[in-house]
């Protein structure tokens, strides 16, 4: 009787811990990309941070920067679609539901264009870069904002009008009062400066 008793608690033993979360095997499909995504979404904000205190503006990095949040957009409205999706479908009311479709369709709208029109634009121009040259040059530091610094490199182009781009912190630290002519090499849309030529 004993050894029935025994037997039997010893096979309940077994079910629970073969029914148990310790032996099921982890999802590492699923760890991995949750993984990925944080990050992606951290190397982007490191990349909006730095930005937003005058760094990764132009050249290479700059460009490299812009797409980079470009991509971690994309991640970003991947990421939150399903649960958008399967919020709006939980509305009761129809009306309810075509409302919030358009309101997140324009929010959607707003900041695809904020974020990728311009890269995307400017695909065509990485090898072949616009030029402008520039009289009258300044650098000035705009530092109106809270969170933000940015530095700003202006002057006339050949048509008399004012063109303002974004530089690094670096190049504004470096500038020579006395250049007043400067050739800029930039991305027409995003106006991300590849270089620039002083003379």
């Amino acid at each position: 009787m004993d050894e029935d008793k025994n037997e039997d608690m010893q096979s309940a033993n077994d079910r629970s811990a073969e029914d148990g979360p310790i032996a099921l095997p982890l999802p590492w499909g699923k760890i991995s990309l949750v993984a990925i995504l944080i990050l992606v979404a951290a190397v982007g904000f490191f990349f909006l941070m730095q930005r937003a205190r005058g760094n990764f503006v132009m050249g290479t990095i700059g460009v490299v920067a812009q797409y980079f949040v470009a991509v971690v957009f994309i991640l970003l409205a991947g990421f939150l679609a399903l649960p958008v999706v399967a919020g709006i479908r939980s509305l009761s009311h129809i009306a309810g539901r075509i409302a919030a479709a358009l309101a997140a369709l324009v929010i959607t709208a707003v900041f695809a264009w904020i974020f990728l029109a311009a890269p995307i634009l400017d695909i065509p121009h990485l090898s072949s870069p616009s030029v402008t040259r520039l009289t009258e040059v300044e650098v000035e530091v705009d530092d109106s904002y809270e969170s933000s610094t940015f530095y700003k490199l202006q002057g006339t182009d050949a048509e008399g009008n004012l063109q303002i781009f974004d530089v690094d912190r670096a190049v504004f630290d470096a500038w020579d009062p006395e250049v007043d002519e400067v050739t800029v090499t930039y991305l027409p849309h995003t106006e991300t400066v590849l270089s620039l030529v002083c003379s």
